[in-house]
This record gives structure tokens, sequence and C-alpha cells, in this order.
């Protein structure tokens, strides 16, 4: 008697899941109070397709479970877990594990507008060095609820060297383009996301797009002009001085920023407060 399949049996070819358009990365950590509300944002997109990529940083207060139970009716939901390391790390771990070809990223106490993807999408496909970001509100601890940026950036390249106007869950990018500057540095405790817009600086146009489509939620454990602000400024600085010094004052606002209530950084200051001329090498 030979093996094989019975007769009549016509076998069926397996199939790989679709590519989505957009990889959406959502790090956590302890948040499952919170968490279903940023997922559920997410998966109430206009743009349905996509996938979201839940980056568990080790949480232990019930994350697992709430992830299976939403993953259980939406199967856009990818979980993925690893030992506490920090969000730099978990985006990370997302972008490497996302198979579209544009990412956005979520943070696990904050939303999105249903038309997010929607307005972004067609400003990224446009051309593919654009990097897209919406505006957003902040609601503070207090109530108090501010809007950033609070009117239309367009000469946002030269303003970013002064301050972050582009916080991480209102972008949208190509997938190629985070991987080819390496992510997030995971040595940041802060500013990772205008570290990263730094590097990108002289690849991709910013394209802002002035409707507050994403909104941030203050929590308590927020990070602020800490002693890890600071040294996270310090690290960003001495990476990029040279393209903080093409435009006047911006080196000096970084360094004023980075050094209140610590020593200098060890570094001439003809290098670290430049005018317009030309600036030494530290």
């Amino acid at each position: 008697m030979t093996g094989g399949p019975p007769v009549g049996h016509v076998p069926t070819a397996r199939t790989e899941p679709a590519v989505p358009l957009v990889s959406v990365v959502l790090p956590t950590y302890q948040r499952a109070d919170v968490l279903g509300r940023a997922m559920r944002s997410v998966l109430a997109q206009t743009v349905t397709d996509l996938e979201l990529l839940v980056v568990d940083d080790g949480s232990t207060d019930g994350t697992a479970e709430l992830v299976a139970d939403i993953a259980r009716t939406d199967p856009r939901v990818r979980y993925l877990v690893q030992p506490n390391g920090g969000a730099p790390r978990a985006r990370n771990r997302g972008v490497a594990h996302a198979r579209a070809p544009y990412t956005a990223f979520q943070d696990s106490d904050d939303e999105w507008e249903p038309t997010f993807l929607e307005r972004l999408l067609p400003v990224v496909r446009s051309r593919p060095d654009v990097l897209a970001f919406t505006s957003h509100d902040v609601t503070h601890l207090d109530g108090r609820v501010v809007r950033l940026p609070a009117a239309h950036v367009p000469d946002i390249r030269r303003r970013i060297l002064h301050r972050n106007l582009v916080s991480t869950q209102t972008v949208l990018l190509p997938t190629a383009l985070l991987r080819d500057v390496g992510g997030f540095d995971v040595h940041l405790r802060s500013v990772q996301d205008w570290e990263l817009w730094l590097r990108l600086h002289g690849r991709v146009e910013i394209v802002h797009v002035d409707e507050v489509l994403v909104h941030l939620h203050r929590q308590a454990d927020s990070i602020s002009e800490t002693a890890g602000y600071r040294r996270s400024l310090r690290r960003v600085v001495r990476r990029h001085w040279r393209l903080l010094a093409t435009e006047p004052g911006a080196l000096r606002h970084a360094v004023r920023r980075a050094t209140i209530g610590s020593r200098p950084l060890p570094t001439p200051w003809r290098a670290l407060a430049p005018r317009r001329h030309a600036v030494e090498a530290p």
C-alpha cells in the first residue's frame, strides 16, 4: 500500500498573510489600565489595512490578558514580549518585526483620531523621502489642554533644530528609512524621538499636517526635565553639534537646556555656542 493523499483530495496551498500597508508599533509597560484605549484608537482607523504590533516591555499587570482578549476579535494585532529594556528598545523590536512599507507609532496611554492614517498616508506615498506628522494636544494632570504645535510650521526642518516639535505618536514614515538609520537610540532615557529626527534630517522632507489628530495624556510618571533628561540632551548635543550649529542659536539653546543644574559639557564653548562663522570641532 502506497502513502499519499486519498483519491480525489485536492491539496490547498498555504497562503502567507497579506502584507499590510501600515505597521503600527505600540510599546507598553505596566499600562493595562489605559492600553485598551490606545489599541482601540488604532484598530478604529478608517484605513483598515494595518497591523498593530504591541511590544510588551516586561509587564506584570495583566497586559498579556488584555492584548489576548482584543486579538481574539481582531487578527491584525500581533503581540511581542521582551524583558524590560525601555521604550526605545521596544520600538526598535517592533520596527524589526514590521511587515508594512510604512510605520507609525502609538503609545499605550494616548489616542489617535480615526482619520489619522487617512490624512497622513497620501503625504508619505507621494514620494519615498517624506516624514509626515500631525498636530496633537496634551492633557496635563491638572486638566490643562495644550495644542502643539500651536500653528502650522512651514519651516519645520529649521525649527526642529531648536526644539522637538514632532512627537513620536504623530508620525508616519517609510519603514526602510527607520531601518537604514538604526531606529531609536536605546541609551537615551528621553528625547529619543528628537535624536532620531536629527539623524533623519538630511534624508527626509518633514511635512506638517496642521490638524489635531493625536491626543496625549500626561501621566504621573511622564519624563520631565530631570537629570536623566539633561544627560540625554548632552548625548544628543555631542552627536549632532555640527548639524545644530548650522542654525544660529540652535546649538546654544540645546547646550543651555542640557547643562542647567549640572556641570558644562567638556568641550570648548566656542564650538558649542557658535555664531554665524565656521565652527571648530570639539
